[in-house]
């Protein structure tokens, strides 16, 4: 489980560092202003004005937090429910059917609407990143909540965290520095 942990670090500090280095490479690019501008172009409209601004802004939000919601619920429940063939259906097959249908089209139209809100201004890249953060610690959070039960007085009663069995550590394995030998 330590390497989930690790991968998940590693794949962020990748990708920080890419967009660090593009950014510094670009940085004199219209891609870098905030705000209104000439330059700022959504489907051929520009939009130059506060009001523009604040409604594109207004969508972005609101597409981001259908779309999370939609990665952090639905495509869970398709995977578990629908597509798991260990799993009885809970519709009827219409219905599944339908559920996995909206859901993916929706997805695709919104990672197609996202990109192009993600090119125009880095304004929306920063509203895009914040809201992830914010839409996915709390279905983080209402997961990790679920997986607790909690007694009448508020005292945890029992937590639902995984914890490896103990194992003995074969002969083959140095503790110290972390290296595996074969024999």
């Amino acid at each position: 489980m330590a390497h989930i942990l690790k991968i998940s670090a590693l794949y962020f500090l990748w990708y920080s560092t890419t967009f660090g280095i593009v950014s510094y490479l670009s940085r004199n690019s219209d891609f870098f202003k905030f705000g209104p501008s000439e330059t700022l172009i959504f489907f051929h409209a520009p939009i130059d004005t506060w009001p523009l601004w604040s409604a594109l802004v207004a969508y972005t939000i609101i597409s981001n937090i259908f779309c999370l919601l939609g990665s952090d619920i639905i495509s869970p429940y398709c995977t578990l429910s629908i597509q798991n063939t260990d799993a009885k259906l809970k519709h009827s097959v219409c219905v599944s059917h339908a559920i996995i249908q909206f859901y993916y089209l929706g997805y695709c139209i919104s990672g197609y609407l996202s990109m192009y809100m993600l090119f125009t201004q880095i304004d929306f890249l920063i509203i895009e990143t914040v809201i992830y953060g914010i839409i996915t610690y709390c279905t983080t959070y209402y997961y990790i909540k679920g997986k607790r039960q909690i007694s009448y007085n508020g005292s945890v009663l029992r937590d639902h965290v995984y914890k490896p069995p103990k194992k003995k550590i074969p002969k083959y394995f140095d503790v110290e520095n972390f290296n595996y030998s074969v024999f």
